[in-house]
């Protein structure tokens, strides 16, 4: 299984594609084409300067913390997933006399040994960490003190009762709160700590995932970040295939194979990104409109006047 990127699509063939999708006569005939080509009509179409390949841009928010992020904590860490829990015959905090080792074929070497001292799941429907891992994180995460300005998580992140995370929380949680306790499940003892080991593959796919998180949300990007990202991301995609048994990738996991193009074309994804159209619509969503639902466009419009005339005032 190999997540690739396939071969760019032109504008003409885009615009051709929808184009047969908007003469198709039937329902059938157009779901045929949107599985066949994935294009629809777009009104946007119509704009000669616009481009229906390079003016588009992926959503940081819904693809990568909302997506990856959430589906790496929940369905793959086990964190209010749906897969299985599994027993593990000792504690992260035991000590394992008896660790399983075995012999490395790779090109790099031949003999390296390599030590399994951290349970893998078996196949794909199991999580990494078993609920006594999970309880221990857990518990980690609460003491993390977090300075003010920055998003914090939940008390009782874990928990059902507490909801969903917002984007901001989600980005928190890799970003300040898991690089500084994984360490604390996967590292018991720093002088034994072995590179090549199940421990050593897990941490550096957390940090592979955590450093690809701190670029794709930078306020600035160069060359090199870029080029980072495409290394780490890489990185996590590799590690996780061993780790997590990894039969298919969702599709978030393929979209976020072009970020380092679209970091190239727009420059930080952040300066593109749906947190503004959400803090809007979250804003609209308050507007009281007391069932007058033929009201509610003008009241809407108001509103939004009023926010920006207001806002204008401290500019």
């Amino acid at each position: 299984m190999v997540l690739d990127l396939s071969q760019k699509r032109s504008k003409a063939e885009v615009l051709f594609q929808a184009e047969m999708w908007a003469k198709a006569k039937t329902v059938t005939q157009k779901d045929k084409l949107v599985t066949n080509y994935g294009v629809r009509d777009s009104e946007l179409n119509q704009l000669d300067y616009r481009d229906p390949v390079d003016h588009v841009v992926l959503g940081v928010m819904h693809n990568w913390l909302e997506g990856i992020l959430q589906n790496h904590f929940r369905n793959w860490w086990g964190f209010q997933g749906k897969k299985k829990n599994r027993q593990r015959d000792y504690g992260v905090d035991d000590d394992h006399d008896e660790e399983s080792e075995f012999e490395m074929d790779t090109d790099e070497d031949k003999n390296m040994t390599w030590i399994e001292d951290f349970d893998f799941p078996q196949e794909s429907t199991e999580f990494l960490f078993s609920a006594n891992d999970r309880l221990q994180l857990l518990s980690l995460l609460r003491d993390v003190i977090i300075p003010s300005g920055i998003e914090t998580i939940p008390h009782n992140l874990g928990e059902a009762s507490h909801g969903k995370l917002k984007a901001a929380q989600w980005a928190s949680l890799f970003l300040y709160y898991i690089p500084l306790v994984i360490s604390e499940i996967l590292v018991p003892d720093v002088e034994d700590f072995c590179i090549n080991s199940n421990r050593s593959m897990i941490m550096e796919n957390t940090s592979s995932l955590v450093q690809c998180t701190q670029i794709v949300l930078s306020k600035a990007v160069t060359k090199a970040s870029i080029d980072q990202f495409e290394l780490m991301y890489s990185r996590y995609i590799e590690s996780s295939k061993n780790i997590f048994k990894v039969k298919s990738f969702r599709p978030n996991h393929h979209y976020a194979l072009h970020i380092p193009e679209m970091m190239s074309y727009w420059g930080p994804l952040l300066g593109v990104s749906e947190f503004a159209g959400e803090r809007l619509i979250g804003m609209l969503q308050k507007v009281t409109v007391n069932n007058k639902n033929d009201q509610m466009d003008a009241t809407k419009i108001g509103r939004f006047c009023q926010v920006q005339r207001l806002y204008a005032q401290f500019d």
